[in-house]
């Protein structure tokens, strides 16, 4: 069977088209970058990377298509924008060659040369599937990179981060249970936050397509939401980050996380394990009286 997905039309043997990307970022970025070991395909599909040499050192070389029909513009530029963001522990992004093509559809793609984080994720994918062995440091360390970020300004902003979107979110539901009042308060977060984008045992905080503005406290609450299905981590996230999580925006920001979650497994059919503990959590904030 063929494999396809949308960019902004459907490109067929998508797999495919991603692995002839990576090897033209190669050829514009060269000629002194030299492909080390197999790609690997992101968990999100998003994009591609590799391992290359350049001058005497390892870098990654991502690769990824922009679907500028259903993409908000940030997105396309967020690994480079947050070359600006300090006391954070991340990848750099070093250089960038852009290009359109027509083959299969047209598509922008971008190729970016940056820094090789060479721990792994802490998950394979979104949720975090079992105890995370870290170190007391690890957990001090990942609490002051987000409040590192919090203290970033951002002029970015994505459609659905806006007031009207949370709004309809939190209507859709849980109806009259929730005041649909103004956002408690807003802050700068990274806004793809989950076990996959975290590494240990060094905490490296990975794929900056998305950061901007948001509700203060969603990045707390997206790695708090996607560890339910392990309670002794759920726990030390919460421990964590246990005044962020407590507060209004905190409350809040939990609300729309688990809105998100239960959403993404309807609409795309993936098995997200924790879906009961997530309605249980939601069920909790409710009786608080969030607004």
């Amino acid at each position: 069977m063929s494999s396809s997905r949308w960019i902004s039309v459907q490109v067929p043997y998508y797999r495919d088209f991603l692995g002839d990307a990576l090897d033209e970022a190669v050829r514009r970025l060269g000629p002194g970058v030299h492909r080390l070991g197999d790609a690997v395909i992101s968990f999100s599909e998003r994009s591609i990377g590799t391992r290359v040499r350049r001058g005497g050192r390892i870098l990654w070389l991502r690769v990824s298509p922009f679907d500028e029909g259903r993409m908000d513009h940030a997105a396309w530029t967020g690994n480079v924008a947050a070359n600006s963001i300090v006391g954070v522990p991340k990848p750099r992004v070093e250089a960038r060659a852009v290009w359109a093509t027509q083959t299969p559809v047209p598509v922008r793609i971008a190729g970016e040369l940056m820094t090789y984080i060479p721990d792994p994720p802490v998950a394979a994918g979104r949720e975090v599937l079992e105890p995370v062995t870290a170190p007391d440091s690890w957990w001090c360390d990942l609490r002051h990179a987000l409040e590192q970020l919090a203290q970033h300004p951002a002029d970015r902003y994505f459609s659905w981060h806006t007031a009207e979107r949370y709004a309809s979110l939190l209507g859709a539901f849980y109806g009259e249970r929730v005041g649909l009042g103004r956002v408690p308060r807003w802050r700068t977060e990274h806004l793809d936050l989950h076990w996959n984008n975290v590494t240990a045992p060094r905490l490296w905080i990975i794929d900056w397509e998305l950061w901007g503005t948001a509700v203060a406290g969603y990045g707390a609450a997206s790695l708090y939401c996607t560890a339910l299905g392990v309670p002794e981590v759920a726990k030390r996230v919460y421990e964590t980050f246990a005044d962020v999580l407590d507060s209004p925006a905190g409350r809040y920001a939990q609300l729309i996380v688990t809105a998100e979650l239960l959403s993404h497994t309807a609409v795309h059919g993936e098995s997200l394990g924790p879906v009961a503990h997530l309605h249980r959590l939601a069920e909790r904030l409710l009786d608080q009286h969030v607004d």
